[in-house]
């Protein structure tokens, strides 16, 4: 069984990356609980971009605080909960190895449900102020994007626990390897009707070639 660390909100904020001006909520900042977890939103943190980010499919993120320390052995300094843009930083929970479908139960009334693993793009490349974009698709660290099942409440300190598993084996890190151009799109249309349409539709064209 994991723990919630830390709950993490963002506002929207004008930055200039890659030369231009992007509106983006992923500076976020730890918050006291409980947070209602509801409406496809966590609290009151903002989706900047709903075409990557939030909506009904991606409306809570969660990222492994044993995959924040694995970056940190990597690039030589600590990154803090939150700093992915993560709205739960979860520990004690295999994040990146969850499966497509499967359901955690969050305290004692949020569920939710994994959808797809976060594709890398030139806001998270800003953050990082690296070219990540390459290195994070070959980390297998991508986190896992939620959709609400059962909103409620929750508070830093609140268990997480797997209650329901899949009939797959189709994880987080498979569905990057597919976006990375590995050839395992078969694999990963195993997981059947539980995948989102974006993961479907790139599935499906890759086997088609």
């Amino acid at each position: 069984m994991g723990v919630v660390l830390q709950i993490n909100t963002g506002a929207r904020q004008v930055f200039v990356v890659g030369g231009r001006l992007v509106e983006t909520a992923i500076v976020k900042t730890a918050v006291d609980g409980p947070i209602r977890i509801a409406d496809d939103h966590v609290g009151d943190d903002v989706q900047a971009d709903r075409r990557h980010h939030g909506g009904r499919d991606k409306a809570v993120y969660a990222y492994d605080r044993a995959s924040y320390d694995a970056w940190a052995a990597q690039r030589g300094h600590d990154l803090p909960n939150g700093f992915f843009g993560d709205n739960l930083t979860l520990s004690g929970v295999d994040v990146d190895g969850a499966r497509i479908g499967e359901r955690w139960q969050v305290g004692d009334e949020v569920v939710l449900e994994v959808t797809s693993p976060r594709i890398p793009c030139e806001t998270l490349a800003w953050r990082l102020q690296d070219d990540v974009v390459s290195t994070f698709l070959h980390a297998d660290r991508p986190g896992a994007y939620l959709r609400i099942v059962t909103p409620g409440e929750v508070t830093a300190g609140d268990p997480v626990e797997v209650v329901r598993a899949t009939d797959h084996d189709v994880t987080m890190t498979d569905v990057l390897a597919l976006w990375r151009g590995d050839d395992n799109a078969a694999h990963v249309l195993t997981a059947g009707d539980v995948l989102p349409d974006e993961t479907r539709a790139r599935a499906t064209a890759r086997l088609a070639r």
